[in-house]
């Protein structure tokens, strides 16, 4: 499986406190381990991310458990492949299309321009990258990309040559 993951799955794998999603996402990378798949982001997106949730010392509460994220964190960014298109010529205009679906669709006053870089580089990755198994992007966000998966689809499909392959699931519904 060709798997390309957004910030909350590299998070939720990394931090062991995360009653939400901890627990979905050490199981899913259990059950679809790094050597036997191909897992994919936008590094930068991810990296920032990483970072900014390492600066937040209170968002992990003892220093055990800010240790294991970081080193969770440093574990999972290790094995991604870097698939980051915003050189793509059609980077741009499936960008601010799809950053204004997200934001006419997903919840009020909360930032989609992560979000919609991580998609539109893996609509675009889905459509340049040769021979991938079953590609998906991977999700913790519920409310504004895996309910809104249709929509964003047809979205990216109006800036690509064929229809999207790309699989949107939610780390709940899979495995």
């Amino acid at each position: 499986m060709d798997i390309f993951v957004d910030t909350g799955i590299v998070i939720g794998y990394a931090d062991s406190e995360d009653l939400n999603f901890h627990q979905p996402c050490f199981r899913f990378v259990n059950n679809h381990r790094f050597r036997d798949n191909g897992y994919y982001s936008n590094l930068e997106v991810i990296t920032t991310e990483v970072s900014r949730k390492e600066s937040q010392r209170c968002y992990v509460k003892t220093k055990t458990a800010f240790r294991r994220f970081v080193q969770r964190a440093k574990i999972f960014i290790d094995h991604l492949v870097d698939a980051s298109y915003e050189q793509h010529n059609q980077f741009g205009l499936m960008f601010q299309n799809i950053h204004s679906t997200l934001i006419r669709y997903g919840t009020p006053n909360h930032p989609m321009d992560r979000d919609a870089k991580l998609l539109t580089s893996s609509f675009l990755w889905e459509l340049e990258a040769q021979n991938l198994i079953s590609p998906c992007f991977l999700t913790t966000d519920y409310h504004d990309i895996y309910k809104n998966r249709a929509k964003l689809t047809e979205t990216a499909n109006l800036y690509l040559p064929r229809n999207s392959r790309l699989n949107i699931e939610f780390i709940n519904s899979i495995d």
